[in-house]
């Protein structure tokens, strides 16, 4: 949320922010991996095993979301608000979306985790479809944009590609979490 905020704000401090928040995370990661190992050493019954399998995957794949946000969404958001491209209605919508779609699926996250949200993870895979349109939208007026001679608008073009790999990797690590954690029927 922050980071989007941030971008729609052309705020840099706050895409900073982020960065600090990333230790916290890094941090919780560390702890969370020690106790399971620590757990691990013990013997388990295999309902317990997949469990400690499931919080071991979790634990760092959040590590590793965090990780997007912090290093390759922060610099690249950082980049585009100082290029300071005007950017075209269409590419706004369609990169907005794409990120809403990611943000969803992180607040919905929440819910698989604690409450093991059958629900909730049928949601998140639903989001499948919609995202690889997006980004499959994005990536052709991208592509169309490439003969620009404008060295900004390049710039931009290029952010914005990598921006959407970048939330497409992000959906990609939620789905596994929740594919991990909650037995769904298949997306679509």
């Amino acid at each position: 949320q922050t980071a989007g905020r941030a971008l729609r704000n052309n705020d840099i401090h706050e895409m900073r922010a982020l960065v600090r928040e990333d230790d916290k995370i890094d941090y919780l990661e560390t702890s969370c991996i020690e106790y399971l190992s620590k757990i691990r050493q013990k013997p388990l019954s295999s309902e317990e095993s997949l469990t400690h399998q499931q919080l071991m995957v979790s634990a760092v794949a959040l590590e590793h979301l965090a990780d997007i946000i912090e290093t390759d969404l922060v610099e690249l958001g950082i980049t585009a608000i100082q290029i300071n491209h005007r950017r075209s209605e269409e590419t706004k919508r369609l990169t907005t979306a794409l990120f809403l779609c990611v943000e969803d699926c992180i607040q919905l996250l929440g819910n698989v985790l604690s409450e093991k949200d059958r629900g909730a993870a049928e949601k998140i895979l639903h989001y499948e479809g919609k995202i690889e349109s997006l980004q499959q939208e994005l990536m052709t007026r991208k592509s169309s944009r490439l003969g620009s001679a404008e060295e900004a608008a390049l710039r931009t073009a290029r952010i914005e590609v990598a921006m959407s790999d970048k939330l497409v990797w992000m959906y990609s690590l939620i789905k596994r979490i929740t594919e991990e954690n909650v037995e769904t029927a298949a997306a679509p």
